[in-house]
């Protein structure tokens, strides 16, 4: 609880996606949440991803599916 809200996991998320970048073999970032998990949303959407799908995962039920395509985000 004491670690909420601090930016960890957006700077998180960020350090990932530069690596891909770096990596020159991710064209596509997926990124999924929970359909109430709006801090997760408010993260991803931050970062660039857009809205894709909701898809039935078998272990967790339905999730949303953001998407970052690597070789047009900044």
């Amino acid at each position: 609880e004491r670690f909420r809200q601090q930016g960890i996991a957006k700077e998180a998320v960020r350090g990932l996606l530069d690596a891909a970048k770096t990596s020159g073999e991710v064209e596509v970032v997926r990124g999924c949440t929970a359909l109430t998990n709006e801090i997760s949303k408010r993260v991803l959407r931050s970062l660039g991803f857009r809205f894709s799908a909701i898809v039935e995962d078998e272990e967790d039920g339905p999730e949303e599916v953001y998407l970052l395509d690597l070789k047009t985000s900044a």
